[in-house]
């Protein structure tokens, strides 16, 4: 395909897209309808500014293509892509095709707003033809090597309605004239920073960018939050809200463990307020990480990192601060630089001892100090809130997030119980909220133990506990929930003790005055049975899985299911407990 048909509304930087681009076009008709465009941004109606690598007119349609210069081998594991490189590096990467689907309908929205009434489908292309693709079927819809996209561009269409003629293409071009698809540098510029053209992460109203700064050698996360374009004035309010709530609670609490924000700009972007954060270039999130790292990891581990994120969100419980959407996704983990004894660490050694930073508090509660007797709030999140959370959180979400005034307290508890749950699994608790509903409401609840052979049952009860369907019968904070994180611990660590050993087996027990389960009642609103807590007796049992705080509620009465053996033995068969 000739210049004319064929329009480089941008050159590439990149010598190996460049190459694949090259290999495309010269296998491509320069005739009619045919017609492509490559390297290009448009805005979409949210304010996403969107990259795209190719866009093809052909007869059978309208087709937007994303390049990947993939080398060895790509996998797919709970749903994220892991490409195996040949150096034996495990990369990995969320499917790619979920986002250019997402561009594709929205550029084809903007197409049909000026004129062109043209359905856009979405590809991925692999430009090494030696790479092994190892995806399991459903991922490989649309995805193609160069030779067998271009296969797929020149069948005809399945019905001959949808045939592009000669005055549809004119007619997209036309389009894309209106929709304005030139690079604007004002939009990948933030203050004195410059932007990388291609986004780090994106949300339904937001985009994080990597940024360099014009004059210093600094580089920092820029999150843009966007205003929708055509949004009704309530949307665009909470938008503005949530990046001020957000900046709000960075700026008041500084922790180690949390996203650092360096400035907030109101007005930094022609999309929208701007918020400037620290950043470590080799960040990846939680489920990144244990796609990564985690055949590394061991249990001890394991709950080491748990035990970051439980002792973080105390510090922001005692500030009054509540997350109440901790996902996956909002978990970003830096490799460790040195250890305790300022001894630089090896590759492996950094990432298997990492820090975590929580980020994403865009719908945190904030109390005003004194206040929370009274519910004093500052920027109180509302019913909207939800629409600035991205929809791979869903599953870690709390059932009741969306109910009138949930306890924050109980959905943080409930968040470090479904992170424990992924950590100690390598696996995400559902594939959404509401597969992730149907199980708690059919009382099977999260046990790590059913996917990890070999797994203390001491951390089921510990998820279990911090994941009730209910909220009143979760743990009633995060300090009961590092209560319980200790005992964990212990029965990781505690060597089993012989019969010389007894003695002092037995005085540890006493001195740390451990908690067990008296009897089984009925949890009807799970479905099943679970362990009602009550003090042990001065020689408690030496292990410490059902050990529980003394600040938890006192048992309820005596009920039908405690002749019950096993806590699945008697599902339903108790009235609910008065709230």
């Amino acid at each position: 395909m000739l210049e004319g048909r064929w329009t480089t509304v941008t050159e590439s930087e990149f010598d190996h897209e460049r190459r694949g681009l090259d290999a495309i076009r010269t296998k491509l008709p320069d005739s009619g309808p045919w017609r492509a465009w490559s390297n290009f941004t448009f805005t979409a109606n949210t304010g996403h500014v969107r990259e795209v690598d190719l866009l093809v007119v052909a007869p059978g349609g309208v087709h937007m293509v994303e390049l990947k210069d993939w080398h060895g081998g790509v996998t797919s594991e709970n749903g994220t892509w892991v490409q195996a490189t040949p150096g034996g590096h495990r990369v990995p990467h969320q499917n790619p095709l979920h986002l250019v689907t997402k561009k594709a309908r929205e550029l084809a929205g903007l197409l049909r707003q000026n004129g062109a009434n043209a359905y856009v489908s979405a590809s991925v292309c692999f430009t090494d033809s030696s790479l092994r693709v190892r995806l399991p079927p459903n991922d490989q819809n649309g995805v193609y090597t160069v030779d067998e996209l271009v296969e797929m561009l020149r069948r005809p269409p399945h019905n001959e309605r949808w045939r592009i003629t000669e005055p549809d293409a004119r007619a997209v071009k036309k389009a894309l004239d209106q929709v304005g698809i030139r690079r604007s540098d004002a939009e990948y510029k933030v203050g004195p920073y410059l932007l990388d053209r291609t986004s780090l992460d994106t949300g339904p109203t937001w985009a994080d960018y990597r940024a360099r700064h014009t004059e210093l050698p600094e580089t920092v996360r820029v999150r843009v939050y966007l205003r929708e374009r055509g949004s009704d004035d309530s949307i665009r309010q909470s938008v503005d809200n949530a990046a001020r709530r957000e900046a709000d609670v960075l700026g008041r609490f500084r922790h180690p463990g949390v996203v650092q924000l360096k400035q907030y700009h109101p007005s930094g972007h022609s999309a929208g307020p701007a918020l400037i954060f620290d950043y470590h270039p080799k960040t990846l999130r939680l489920d990144q990480y244990l796609a990564q790292y985690g055949d590394k990891l061991d249990i001890l581990g394991r709950v080491a990192l748990v035990r970051q994120l439980a002792e973080t969100m105390r510090s922001a419980h005692s500030s009054h601060i509540h997350h109440r959407a901790l996902a996956a996704r909002s978990v970003h983990v830096i490799p460790r630089g040195r250890d305790r004894a300022v001894r630089t660490l090896g590759e492996d050694a950094a990432w298997l001892a990492p820090r975590l930073q929580i980020s994403d508090w865009q719908i945190a509660l904030q109390r005003s100090d004194g206040a929370q007797a009274r519910g004093a709030q500052r920027f109180a999140p509302t019913t909207l809130s939800a629409i600035h959370l991205s929809d791979d959180a869903d599953p870690y979400l709390a059932p009741e997030l969306t109910a009138l005034r949930p306890d924050p307290i109980s959905l943080d508890v409930y968040g470090l119980g479904v992170l424990t749950y992924l950590l100690a699994t390598g696996t995400a608790p559902a594939a959404s909220q509401a597969e992730m509903l149907s199980r708690l409401e059919a009382g099977e609840g999260l046990r790590p133990s059913a996917l990890v052979d070999g797994l203390s049952e001491d951390i089921d009860e510990l998820v279990q506990a911090a994941t009730a369907y209910r909220p009143e019968r979760r743990l009633a904070t995060v300090d009961e929930f590092l209560e319980m994180l200790e005992c964990v611990e212990d029965a990781l660590t505690t060597p089993a003790t012989g019969p010389a050993d007894a003695d002092t087996a037995e005085a540890q027990d006493a001195r740390r005055t451990r908690w067990r389960p008296s009897r089984a009642t009925c949890w009807p609103d799970a479905g099943r049975c679970a362990a009602a807590w009550a003090p042990a007796p001065p020689a408690a049992p030496s292990s410490c899985a059902t050990s529980r705080p003394t600040r938890r509620r006192a048992a309820p009465a005596p009920s039908p299911c405690s002749r019950w053996p096993s806590p699945t033995a008697a599902p339903n068969c108790c009235p609910a407990r008065p709230r």
